[in-house]
């Protein structure tokens, strides 16, 4: 099961191809390729046919690229986002999603590559900016609240948006030590709308947690959600909405006595979404989900994930995961309301 799993995501996550950089020059030559970068009034371009080239700055015509910069302007301000045309004009497509900014492009002090993703479709409900993105990473991860222990750990994203919406789905599992199924798994989609003031969301998932003996969950959100402080290298959504969740457990998974249990929940949707760009590289990603019970007061399911981005080249990074999970009224009696993980992996922006 865990080897169909794996590449299973692999085949999904291969398929999706990388675009590339296009580059006019003056004399009408177009260039398809990828943007290493501009200092002092040089471009530094590499192609397939020709490799690693340098153009002068005031022979460029326009320049369109998939990845993220931070370009430093004449004036010394600086942007983040990625090279575009509009109208026939050369822009800035911010990050943050924002209306894009003309740009003179012969007048730039300096853009330098921003490897990492600004944020994790899967986590943040899409990516910041306009377009698709996904990633996978390979890792593991150390578990504990139950049977604690290492386990290798998979991870897959894909996100998009438009002037509209934004959308992603997300996988991660984990193997069992004993048998080679998933002992962890965490499966979820979401889709919200993009524009000023109140948007709706909707967000479904399913769990699997064995070493908190909790079989499966199913669970379907929705509401509204709000974008606070979107500048050009940060992001703060705030999600309130209504929770409905079906959950399975089996005490045999922690060697407890007793058969599977299940339940369902109906609970409010609390949420928390954060990126911040620390450095020109360096990613922080956080999420924070709480589901207070409404049949019973008190009852409190929680879940905070927070998330480290490294990157190596201008794809391959290393991340670091921290997971932490509370359930105030687990239905196994001996089984910690407490969970707790630390992973991690090298990862690929496909």
């Amino acid at each position: 099961m865990l080897y169909r799993f794996f590449c299973i995501t692999g085949l999904i996550l291969a398929g999706v191809s990388a675009s590339a950089d296009v580059l006019v020059l003056d004399s009408g030559e177009s260039l398809s390729g990828s943007l290493i970068g501009i200092k002092e009034g040089t471009l530094t371009y590499k192609t397939s046919l020709s490799g690693q080239m340098m153009v002068p700055m005031d022979t460029v015509k326009s320049l369109v690229t998939d990845k993220n910069f931070v370009i430093t302007l004449g004036d010394g301000s600086a942007r983040y986002g990625r090279f575009s045309n509009k109208d026939s004009a050369s822009v800035i497509l911010p990050l943050n999603g924002t209306d894009a900014e003309a740009v003179d492009l012969r007048g730039l002090k300096e853009a330098l590559l921003i490897p990492s993703s600004p944020s994790a479709p899967s986590l943040m409900g899409g990516p910041a900016a306009e377009g698709t993105a996904a990633s996978g990473d390979l890792g593991v991860r150390f578990h504990s609240g139950g049977k604690d222990g290492f386990a290798p750990v998979l991870r897959g994203e894909l996100g998009g948006r438009d002037d509209t919406k934004a959308w992603s789905v997300g996988i991660t599992g984990s193997a069992n030590d004993n048998n080679g199924g998933l002992d962890y798994l965490n499966a979820e989609g979401r889709v919200k709308g993009v524009g000023g003031g109140l948007n709706p969301y909707l967000w479904a998932a399913l769990d699997r947690d064995t070493n908190q003996a909790l079989a499966l969950r199913s669970h379907l959100a929705l509401g509204m959600y709000k974008a606070f402080m979107p500048t050009t290298n940060n992001a703060l959504d705030a999600y309130l909405g209504l929770d409905v969740a079906r959950e399975q457990w089996n005490p045999n998974d922690v060697n407890l006595p007793g058969g599977t249990e299940q339940r369902s929940d109906v609970a409010l949707h609390l949420g928390l979404r954060y990126y911040n760009l620390l450095s020109r590289h360096l990613t922080l990603i956080g999420a924070l989900d709480l589901f207070p019970a409404l049949p019973e007061l008190g009852g409190l399911r929680a879940t905070t994930e927070t998330s480290l981005l490294f990157p190596l080249n201008d794809r391959l990074r290393l991340r670091l995961d921290f997971r932490v999970g509370y359930d105030s009224d687990p239905l196994v009696g001996g089984v910690s309301k407490w969970s707790a993980s630390v992973g991690a992996g090298v990862g690929v922006n496909f």
